[in-house]
C-alpha cells in the first residue's frame, strides 16, 4: 500500500472517530432534551442548536470519510 493510501486511510479513520463523537453528542443532547420540562426556554433553544450542530458535524464527517475512503481505494 502506498504512503498516500496510508495517509488517506488515517484521515478516514480520524474522521470516523469524529463521527462517533458526534453520535455520542447527539445522544447526550437528546437525553438532556428529554430531561427538561416541556416548557420552551432559552436552555432548550441552546440545546436544540447544539443538537442540530452535532447532527450537521456528523453528516460532514461522514461525507469526508466516504470521500477519503474512495480516494484511497482509487490510488
Amino acid at each position: 500500500m502506498s504512503k498516500k493510501n496510508n495517509s488517506l486511510l488515517q484521515i478516514s479513520a480520524r474522521i470516523g472517530r469524529v463521527e462517533r463523537k458526534c453520535n455520542r453528542l447527539i445522544a447526550e443532547v437528546s437525553a438532556l432534551r428529554k430531561a427538561l420540562t416541556p416548557q420552551p426556554s432559552e436552555i432548550d433553544a441552546i440545546i436544540g442548536h447544539l443538537h442540530r450542530t452535532a447532527i450537521a458535524l456528523r453528516e460532514q464527517s461522514r461525507s469526508q470519510r466516504h470521500y477519503y475512503s474512495r480516494i484511497a481505494r482509487e490510488d
